[in-house]
């Protein structure tokens, strides 16, 4: 896959086109899919792993790593998850909603 910005995502899966464009089209939706979940996955396990936990990788060295769609949605991934959990943290009462 290729952005209009010319970032390129390679796909797992090379879709060969056939005689139904139908098919092909569905099979090639199933692989960004497959292909987006995969790399969604691979850059958050490395965030969590290399940047946030042991600082072994910059943060600005995971974004050049990423396609941008993938480090947007991994960052707000991110952020509400830890919004969840300083507004349902029951120890920290001024970051816990009140009762």
């Amino acid at each position: 896959m290729k952005s209009e910005e010319t970032e390129i995502l390679q796909l797992h899966t090379v879709i060969p086109y056939k005689d139904q464009i139908d098919k092909w089209l569905l099979s090639m939706e199933r692989s960004m899919i497959d292909t987006l979940r995969e790399k969604m996955n691979e850059c958050l396990r490395i965030y969590e792993d290399k940047v946030d936990l042991s600082q072994e990788m910059e943060r600005s060295e995971w974004i050049k790593k990423y396609n941008s769609q993938l480090v947007i949605t991994i960052g707000q991934f991110l952020w509400t998850r830890e919004c969840t959990r300083a507004i349902t943290d029951k120890s920290n009462p001024r970051g816990a909603l009140a009762d």
